[in-house]
């Protein structure tokens, strides 16, 4: 055999050796996400509505908009 074909060979023979093991040991799929369920009356992220308190008068001789 030419010294060619021998070094293909080779590399043919560890291209497949690392794809059968790539394929043999990779890790199993991860678990489907689930909906989590909370107990009534748990705390969530939606915020609660708040009311809105204007800042109030000062009565001083200012120009600000936000206290008139």
């Amino acid at each position: 055999m030419r010294p060619l074909t021998i070094v293909l060979c080779a590399v043919a023979l560890a291209v497949g050796t690392a794809v059968v093991v790539a394929l043999l040991v990779r890790p199993p799929a991860p678990p489907a996400v689930q909906a989590i369920e909370l107990l009534p009356g748990a705390a969530t992220a939606t915020p609660t509505p708040t009311t809105f308190a204007p800042p109030e008068d000062d009565d001083d001789a200012d120009d600000d908009p936000f206290d008139d």
